[in-house]
């Protein structure tokens, strides 16, 4: 019994000495405020002075870029507590930033010009189908001029309507006939 306290505590005391001893991992946090250069698609993480940068391996985090990187970085965005990894988002990044900040405020607004006319409703064109005129009829409203005519059209009405379709049964009547 005795021998099995002492391998208890020896394994105790190696265990001490092996963690007091080996240096800890320097814990990298998450950052939380990010440089974004749309032109060049690369992410510069503010908290660990990281860039993370688009690679045949995928994201790749580096301390420093090379001198052709840096020269074609552009404009930059500041995103505040993105989602984390910050590079998932990439896709929209670089479709909202990339739109903002290399598009001229002409092209822009020419662009909401025509979403706006493009949103609203199609005009409904109503076809109104006349009824043919007998010549008769046309012949009277030609051979009215001015006042008569302006009057003829004012108060004749369904009135007309009802004598072209008396007349019309007559002469369907006399033909019958």
């Amino acid at each position: 019994m005795k021998a099995f306290f002492a391998v208890v505590i020896v394994l105790i005391i190696a265990a001490v000495a092996f963690f007091a001893f080996t240096p800890a991992k320097k814990a990298e946090k998450a950052g939380t405020v990010f440089h974004y250069y749309p032109k060049a698609n690369i992410y510069y993480d503010v908290d660990n002075n990281k860039y993370l940068l688009l690679t045949d391996k995928g994201w790749q985090q580096s301390d420093n870029l090379p001198d052709e990187q840096k020269t074609i970085l552009g404009e930059k965005v500041i995103l505040d507590h993105p989602g984390q990894p910050v590079y998932a988002d990439n896709a929209h990044h670089r479709m909202v930033y990339a739109a903002t900040l290399y598009t001229s405020s002409q092209e822009l607004k020419q662009k909401f010009y025509e979403d706006s006319v493009s949103s609203l409703p199609k005009p409904v064109v109503v076809v109104k189908k006349e009824e043919p005129m007998n010549m008769d009829t046309v012949q009277q409203q030609k051979s009215k001029k001015g006042l008569g005519r302006f009057f003829g059209k004012l108060f004749s009405g369904n009135k007309k309507k009802a004598k072209q379709e008396k007349e019309e049964t007559e002469k369907k009547a006399e033909e019958k006939n």
